[in-house]
């Protein structure tokens, strides 16, 4: 079955239609209540959509669009520019052996994480940092955070150059933390590290990287595609940004949170290594691209890392800025004319 988060199902209702979002909100409050609570918010979100014949997805075979890819699809079919690439790593769970390789693509409608098992992580080897690849042939699932992910197996395949394919860059729009709100998709942030928080470590499938729990009576760490496993540890890391408008708080997953504290893995059996870690880090100016997301507990906005450049380029700044106040007196000359 296909998942379309509540948010991004609202999002296409209002793209679609001629209503509001908070249209939307209400149909979606007044149908929940019409069946007595029977129904979540997602499923309610999936009637209103049906009733008023907006398609959350499109059926068949062809060529999708980054952000057209929905958890629950098979044989699916893209293609993307290569922003980012992973170590390929080993694994042995004691019944079985293997290998998984990642990398990220990236279109002008969105980014993600593309994962490669065994013979087929091979294929990374002639991977290049913005590159265009083909996919054909893969399945999508969600990861712990919410992220879809498009995975390969031996059935799939890996195209790299393809001829006729051109990807556009995608072009993250560079905000203020003041300016943050949350139909905020991909964003651009600039700041400085003002506090990090203690990393957090937990078990995960060595083979699909889900997060598994200890079995209370047998004691056995289960994953529910790959049965019993024995975990590796993965971990996550969050700082607070501050920009001169505000504050924000960053979550940095695994490869993200290695490029800001190299040694996190060791951190795990040493917390002694954390403190001089954090001091080190502690005033650093950061370039960070995620996506941005209400936390339900705290009900404030955080950003979820895609990319961290932990040494921006001074001119590079510079040149964007300079563009920036040239399209600002361009727009200023046109409202002086129309006046």
């Amino acid at each position: 079955m296909y998942k379309i988060p509540t948010e991004e199902i609202i999002k296409r209702l209002v793209a679609n239609t001629d209503l509001s979002e908070e249209q939307v909100k209400e149909k979606i409050k007044a149908k929940m209540d019409e069946l007595s609570g029977l129904i979540s918010a997602e499923g309610a979100a999936h009637i209103i959509a049906n009733e008023l014949g907006v398609k959350l997805f499109q059926l068949g075979t062809g060529m999708l669009k980054i952000k057209d890819i929905v958890p629950g699809m098979k044989n699916v079919e893209t293609a993307g520019k290569v922003t980012n690439i992973f170590e390929v790593r080993e694994f042995d769970t004691g019944s079985r052996q293997g290998k998984v390789g990642n990398f990220i693509i990236t279109d002008d409608t969105g980014s993600i994480r593309i994962t490669l098992w065994n013979d087929m992580a091979d294929k990374m080897s002639g991977l290049e940092k913005d590159q265009v690849v083909k996919i054909k042939g893969a399945y999508v699932r969600q990861n712990n955070v919410g992220f879809k992910e498009l995975h390969l197996n031996d059935k799939s395949a890996l195209v790299l150059n393809p001829p006729g394919i051109d990807i556009p860059d995608r072009v993250s729009e560079r905000k203020q933390i003041i300016d943050l709100t949350e139909d905020d998709q991909i964003v651009e942030l600039m700041g400085h590290i003002v506090d990090v928080f203690r990393p957090a470590f937990f078990e995960v499938c060595p083979k699909c990287n889900t997060r598994v729990k200890q079995d209370d009576i047998t004691g056995n760490y289960n994953c529910k595609q790959h049965q019993q496993v024995e975990p590796v540890f993965a971990h996550v890391l969050n700082i607070l940004l501050d920009d001169g408008t505000g504050t924000v708080r960053v979550t940095c997953w695994r490869e993200q949170a290695e490029r800001l504290l190299p040694k996190i893995a060791e951190i795990r059996n040493d917390e002694s290594i954390f403190e001089p870690e954090k001091a080190a880090l502690l005033g650093e100016m950061i370039k960070v691209n995620g996506r941005i997301k209400k936390n339900p507990m705290s009900n404030q906005l955080e950003l979820n890392a895609a990319n961290i450049d932990t040494k921006p380029k001074p001119e590079k700044e510079i040149e964007k800025l300079e563009k920036q106040v040239s399209e600002l007196e361009e727009l200023s000359i046109e409202e002086e004319e129309i006046k």
